[in-house]
């Protein structure tokens, strides 16, 4: 009757365990703002790394979606190559490094994409652009004085326009 038991016990513990869940992959850092900038300027790249944990990674880095026309993704040269991504599968508890910039807009305002591993962990990017101070309407100077002969006789006066604005 023991036996019976315990045979009973354990086979109930077994049909009642579940495998654990494969650890995710990693992406750091998760997300990253780039500031902001005038329009048509481009950030400097930041460094992501991504892990791959419990299975493989294969695909390239990117832009994944968002705002695509306004980040890129490419090699990050600095590490050695077998620790760039885009090389191959990336195995478990392997680790490799991409970078991803802000290209510069050609219009105002707020932009976000996500950007990683085509299988892969990814991460939210963000900048912002805005249009450039204007400087105002530049003053044309104009010549005051009569057209005509009369006027041609008289000696002209040449008249300066002072210009505004800092003095070097």
């Amino acid at each position: 009757m023991r036996r019976f038991a315990i045979t009973l016990g354990l086979a109930a513990a077994l049909a009642g365990a579940t495998a654990a869940p494969a650890a995710a992959h990693t992406i750091t850092p998760t997300s990253f703002d780039f500031g902001s900038f005038g329009i048509r300027i481009a950030s400097t790249s930041q460094q992501f790394s991504v892990t791959a944990e419990g299975t493989e990674i294969d695909g390239q880095p990117q832009v994944l979606g968002g705002d695509r026309g306004e980040f890129d993704t490419s090699t990050d040269t600095s590490v050695p190559p077998a620790s760039r991504c885009g090389n191959g599968d990336l195995d478990p508890g392997e680790t490799c490094f991409f970078k991803a910039s802000f290209i510069g807009s050609s219009k105002p305002g707020s932009f976000s994409a996500t950007v990683g591993m085509t299988d892969g962990p990814s991460a939210t990017v963000s900048a912002r652009t805005a249009a450039s101070p204007s400087k105002g309407k530049k003053k044309k100077c104009k010549k005051k004085g009569k057209k005509g002969a009369a006027s041609a006789k008289k000696k002209k006066k040449k008249k300066k326009c002072k210009k505004k604005g800092k003095k070097k």
